[in-house]
């Protein structure tokens, strides 16, 4: 595949926090993501978008402390990709990962009637790229945190992280690193990370490699070359605490009423 370019710029002096969507997650998460995030900290919002409308443009750029990259992606680039995974035969697999993808294939239809393999090549491509097109805006050390957009801030971020650390990951109960919130200390060795993280889901993606958890299995392998912290579970909550700081939903937890009334709090 060959990469569209990016436009944009970051614009963050402070501490910030990093998300990206494309132009559907964009409406249906974005503007409560960055309101309940000026509502309740002081933080700035770097957003990477996948071929946003120029609503959605004109929305990041009159809001307050709000930057943003963005890229325009074509049908021919997926080709190669799409092709790939719609082959008959796909036994010979090198990953565990790969053989999630073939599993999700053949049970798309009865897990996610609504889907279909494209869609998933590129939300494949969106969720991995967005590491991506971070190693690219930073290029010094500073201090943020990448979020999901389907979250919402509700606090500002109380624990004081110590310096020893290059990043700040969750793990689930496989011991993998989750993702969806990863804390970034303004370190030298931090900005490696990124660089290296960044570079090899380049790679496997110019390479047509895009499969499912391709984000997840790029993290689990660079960040065990690093020294890695441990977010608690209140950074990346899903079971709605009151008192914790981010709400973070997957799947069927997006129509949680709890969380849409939350999420209304921010659109008004």
């Amino acid at each position: 595949m060959i990469l569209p370019s990016m436009s944009g710029s970051l614009d963050q002096k402070d501490f910030f926090v990093y998300t990206a969507a494309d132009s559907v997650y964009f409406d249906n998460f974005g503007k409560q993501f960055i309101q309940s995030i000026k509502h309740n900290t002081n933080y700035g919002v770097h957003i990477h978008l996948y071929d946003p409308t120029p609503e959605q443009l004109n929305y990041c750029l009159e809001t307050d402390k709000v930057s943003f990259t963005y890229e325009k992606t074509t049908n021919e680039q997926f080709k190669p990709a799409i092709e790939y995974w719609s082959r008959d035969d796909l036994s010979e697999l090198d990953t565990d990962r790969k053989r999630i993808m073939v599993d999700l294939m053949t049970n798309l239809n009865k897990w996610y009637p609504d889907d279909d393999l494209i869609k998933w090549i590129y939300k494949t491509y969106y969720a991995s790229m967005r590491f991506v097109r971070l190693a690219e805006i930073i290029n010094h050390p500073c201090k943020f945190i990448n979020l999901d957009i389907d979250a919402l801030v509700r606090a500002p971020i109380q624990i004081d992280f110590d310096n020893e650390n290059d990043m700040y990951v969750y793990t689930n109960h496989n011991g993998n690193y989750l993702a969806g919130s990863i804390f970034y200390p303004a370190k030298e060795s931090t900005v490696k990370f990124i660089k290296e993280l960044g570079n090899n889901i380049k790679e496997e993606i110019e390479k047509d490699n895009l499969y499912w958890f391709l984000d997840q299995y790029c993290l689990d392998a660079v960040a065990n070359k690093y020294k890695v912290g441990f977010l608690p579970k209140d950074y990346i909550d899903w079971d709605l605490k009151t008192d914790t700081a981010i709400w973070t939903l997957k799947g069927w937890r997006k129509k949680n009423p709890v969380f849409i009334e939350e999420a209304k709090k921010y659109l008004q």
